[in-house]
């Protein structure tokens, strides 16, 4: 979860975040956390509205016990430990002080959101909000506090707690995804420098052994046989020829395999947030390096979208070709497109644009994103020939 939609919802979060942020910390808390305190001016409306010398100095004698229990509540560098017994405090302040001065009872709120940073399960903080529930409540019986004021700690507390804990979850399901999704990444770059040392041991290793027999044989004639000489270096020119012809072939189908590798991997990341790919495409056309690379960064963007937001059960990836265009299609039964585009949307739709194709984003229900692409920019096989390496027609030039 990122740090902006933490902030979005309006609720200071516990250390965790904290210390996820780079901001300049005061004693363990940054800006977010202190800007909270603002809160802490409601505190002065009874005091302003009945003022005495009573009200003003336990008004001052609340604030110098609660400001370090909130640093020791949110402050990342304390363990879970110091923040529990700190939140205890907290409550214990919130007990005495707020009968004394009822307009403090914004107190229970700052509480709520620490709860979550609390305990380890999403149980245990609906335990730790009904807890809290019941002190307000007990509270409110025994010094007859107004039902609005107990009602509202009651209520905005509850909301603040939960929401805190959804995004907890939240934000801890994005990371494992993340991890999965990394070491899916890696796995998958591990598969394929295997498979590239295997193919080009496969390729080279028998045609460069047998070189390497002949020109020694070769050598060794060259004094007593030239005729026979000649003979093995024409095979060895043969053979290094055929053997250029391999390196092509097998260099132009790694090429082509960026694509096809990234929707190996977009199906294994899909499986591993429990989305089932009900449709991919069995085969894929040999496409240019740019178009190839922006088609598996656009893949990539939409299938991380679907794992993070769309809340799917089921996803489809096709690709279709036709005389006029073709067209790359991600389609989910998630909750389709809520609010507006984000940075990511607007990211394919520039890398499509580049390709001078267009992107189509629609809720059917669930989210569809189609590109189409013109066909004259998905050449077939000549692209991978011209896609060699320059060392390849040096080579063959020299023979």
């Amino acid at each position: 979860m990122s740090g902006s939609k933490l902030e979005a919802t309006g609720v200071p979060m516990g250390g965790g975040a904290c210390a996820r942020r780079g901001a300049l910390r005061i004693f363990g808390l940054d800006w977010y956390h202190y800007s909270w305190l603002l809160y802490m001016l409601f505190w002065l409306i009874q005091p302003l509205e009945l003022p005495s010398r009573r009200s003003w100095g336990f008004l001052a004698l609340a604030a110098i016990c609660f400001l370090p229990l909130y640093v020791l509540t949110h402050a990342a560098s304390h363990s879970i430990s110091t923040r529990r017994w700190a939140t205890l405090g907290t409550t214990l302040l919130a007990i005495v002080y707020v009968p004394v001065n009822q307009s403090a009872f914004g107190i229970y709120i700052f509480i709520a959101s620490a709860l979550p940073e609390l305990v380890t399960t999403a149980r245990g903080t609906y335990w730790l909000i009904a807890a809290e529930c019941a002190v307000i409540l007990l509270q409110a019986s025994i010094f007859h506090l107004q039902s609005w004021e107990w009602s509202i700690a009651c209520g905005i507390s509850a909301v603040t707690a939960i929401n805190i804990q959804n995004l907890r979850t939240q934000k801890i399901s994005d990371s494992r995804l993340r991890l999965a999704h990394d070491e899916i990444e890696q796995l998958a770059k591990t598969a394929e420098r295997e498979r590239i040392a295997r193919d080009l041991h496969d390729v080279l290793g028998h045609t460069l052994s047998l070189i390497a027999i002949k020109s020694e044989l070769a050598g060794r004639l060259l004094a007593t046989d030239p005729e026979r000489t000649a003979q093995e270096l024409a095979e060895i020119q043969t053979t290094a020829r055929r053997a250029l012809t391999e390196v092509r072939q097998t260099v132009s189908g790694y090429r082509a395999q960026g694509l096809e590798a990234e929707v190996q991997q977009a199906t294994a990341a899909l499986a591993a947030a429990g989305v089932t790919v009900t449709k991919r495409p069995e085969q894929l056309p040999r496409l240019p390096v740019q178009v190839e690379a922006s088609l598996a960064l656009i893949l990539r963007e939409g299938v991380t979208n679907i794992v993070r937001h769309a809340g799917a059960r089921t996803c489809s990836i096709a690709f279709s070709q036709g005389e006029a265009e073709h067209v790359l299609e991600i389609r989910d039964d998630g909750r389709g497109l809520v609010g507006q585009e984000g940075n990511g949307l607007r990211g394919m739709r520039e890398r499509v644009r580049d390709l001078g194709g267009v992107l189509e984003v629609r809720s059917d229900p669930g989210a569809v994103l189609r590109i189409r692409l013109p066909a004259p920019q998905l050449p077939g096989s000549a692209a991978a020939e011209e896609r060699l390496p320059a060392l390849s027609e040096a080579m063959q030039a020299a023979h």
